[in-house]
């Protein structure tokens, strides 16, 4: 048995440890991980760093009986991550550019600078 062979044991253990109720298996889980998806999403968008871990473990959970083993469950977990930060981004994007003074000059950068909240 390979080490690949061995990575896929485990995540069908964890995955059926959670999926037959063991909190503890996501309990677990959630604690190797969350500390590191919550300093990859302050990075991104750091007004919604909370949202966007409990979101990501809320899909996985959500989702996790359609897994299908064809990545490791921590690629999986990253994936939904990352889609969790790019969502949340696109959304603090169209909010900041609803928000924006309509200024000659109005770029990305400055949107941050005159926003109606700045005021």
């Amino acid at each position: 048995m390979d080490h690949k062979d061995t990575a896929i044991d485990i995540d069908q253990y964890i995955v059926n440890e959670i999926l037959n109720g063991n909190n503890d298996v996501f309990k677990e889980l959630y604690t190797s991980y969350a500390p590191k998806i919550r300093k990859r999403a302050y990075n991104f968008s750091y007004h919604d760093t909370e949202d966007i871990v409990q979101n990501t473990f809320m899909k996985f959970f959500e989702n996790l009986r359609s897994f299908k083993f064809q990545s490791s469950l921590t690629s999986y977990l990253y994936m939904i991550a990352l889609n969790e930060i790019r969502t949340k981004s696109r959304s603090n994007k169209k909010l900041i550019k609803k928000d924006c003074y309509m200024l000659p000059a109005c770029n990305d950068t400055e949107h941050l600078f005159f926003s109606k909240e700045a005021f």
